[in-house]
């Protein structure tokens, strides 16, 4: 409820309501008599006098007073003083109206703050006129205009042209309810900084259209450096990339060639009478350059995948040859060690179709880890059918394994990129159930299970079809 008084031409009060005696703390009965200004904080006094004055000349007056008075909440009140006339249309009494307005006072004071402390430039501009009525401490800053200067002017009238349709956007009478408009990458004169900003900006609607155009801008300086700075950062890898490359690719090719005269040199000495110690020389330089010959490989493998180049090849093989091939690799590696090799490939498992290099590495890897990682015993390469599919025959399913290490140390699932002689790897174990599964070419797929101390089978499908005919040799 309103706070009502009715004065004398004097200021005395003749009438109060129920909300005047609690906004003074005086009872009616007290109140009436005394001279209405003294109900009021000494700080209005001067607003109070100045609006009566102006009452009792005629005019109604209005001010704002703000109540901090002992053992009451402070509070701010606007009131509106107004003159009564007789009826010979002379100012007969004066009325006054006081309201609280401490709730819209301090929302308005909040949204203030707000924002005048967005660290982001926030403008506004009427939509009838384009001039502006709102501009922060950050507009300021951005765009060295103070806001005195700025309230009240056009974009036009504070910047050149360019720029000022830039920040002004649309007209209101373009923008929908609730849509907002981006200008991407306004960039300000070097004079202004040189930032760049996105502007985002909206308009605000009542019964009679749009009211006002917000527009609100986001510095992106530091986000286009460093942009730019990753896009020179990729570049300059991918020149790396592509150098590296160039360089495996070049060298492979190159150490190649003397490698093949390396083993083609080792198999014509191995035709020659040669006594057993000469002849097991010829064997383990052949087995090297074959071993050189297989890593080089792999390098050029890598550049492929590198350059999505590598393509895998569907061509009759022998089951027999891939067999021997393993065991090449993997007798190389016996050499010293108290492990013995054994390797079964029945007669049934030969002319298949499928990449006899791809399947070779991932064999000659798997058995190599396997012996690498057997301190003492048997590592065996069995080649077996696997019949659990619909149509074993189609399907031509075959099952390597198993390969395993008497004594041997504990093997573990590893993650991509992970090595098996990583120091981590080395001193731990898995357990029990641990396995690792590695799918690509051909559709192969290897699980392994640990069991300390026994066997440790290592299955790998390899899903290759039959082919048809014999390839010849």
């Amino acid at each position: 409820m309103n706070c009502l008084w009715t004065l004398d031409l004097d200021g005395r009060i003749l009438h109060l309501n129920e909300a005047s005696e609690r906004f003074s703390g005086v009872a009616a009965r007290e109140a009436i008599g005394t001279f209405w200004r003294d109900h009021w904080p000494e700080e209005s006094s001067f607003s109070l006098d100045r609006a009566f004055a102006a009452a009792t000349s005629g005019s109604v007056a209005r001010f704002r007073s703000f109540d901090h008075r002992k053992l009451r909440t402070a509070s701010y009140f606007e009131a509106i003083v107004a003159p009564v006339f007789g009826a010979d249309g002379q100012v007969s009494a004066i009325t006054a109206v006081a309201q609280n307005v401490t709730e819209g006072v301090e929302s308005a004071a909040l949204m203030a703050s707000v924002v005048q402390s967005l660290p982001s430039p926030l403008t506004v501009t009427a939509a009838d006129t384009g001039r502006y009525v709102l501009w922060n401490r950050a507009a300021e800053a951005a765009f060295g205009v103070d806001a005195e200067q700025a309230l009240g002017r056009t974009p036009t009238e504070l910047f050149a042209a360019d720029l000022a349709n830039a920040v002004s956007g649309a007209d209101a009478e373009q923008f929908g309810m609730g849509e907002t408009r981006v200008t991407h990458g306004v960039r300000l004169p070097e004079t202004m900084g040189g930032a760049v900003y996105d502007i985002k900006s909206m308009a605000t609607f009542d019964d009679q259209g749009p009211r006002h155009v917000i527009s609100l801008a986001e510095d992106i300086t530091e986000r286009l450096a460093q942009a730019e700075a990753l896009q020179h950062a990729l570049k300059a890898a991918e020149r790396a990339s592509q150098a590296k490359s160039a360089f495996l690719a070049n060298m492979s090719h190159e150490v190649r060639t003397p490698m093949n005269s390396i083993v083609a040199c080792a198999d014509m000495l191995s035709r020659a009478v040669l006594d057993a110690a000469a002849r097991e020389q010829v064997e383990m330089i052949g087995l090297a350059g074959r071993t050189l010959r297989r890593l080089l490989d792999d390098i050029l493998d890598v550049v492929q995948l590198e350059a999505e180049r590598l393509r895998i090849e569907a061509k009759p093989f022998e089951m027999q040859d891939l067999a021997r091939t393993v065991e090449v690799a993997a007798r190389s590696e016996l050499v010293g060690r108290e492990v013995t090799f054994a390797i079964t490939c029945p007669p049934s498992l030969q002319n298949v179709m499928g990449d006899e290099v791809r399947l070779g590495q991932v064999l000659s890897n798997l058995v190599g880890n396997a012996i690498k990682f057997t301190a003492r015993g048997e590592v065996a390469l069995d080649y077996r059918r696997d019949r659990s599919g619909p149509d074993p025959l189609r399907s031509a399913r075959h099952r390597t394994g198993v390969l395993s290490g008497r004594q041997g140390p504990h093997l573990r699932a590893l993650p991509a990129g992970r090595q098996f002689d990583d120091p981590p790897v080395r001193r731990r174990g898995s357990g029990p159930d641990d396995r690792a599964r590695s799918g690509g070419a051909d559709g192969r797929e290897a699980g392994l299970r640990e069991h300390a101390g026994r066997r440790l089978p290592i299955l790998v499908h390899l899903a290759v079809a039959p082919a048809r005919g014999r390839r010849r040799r």
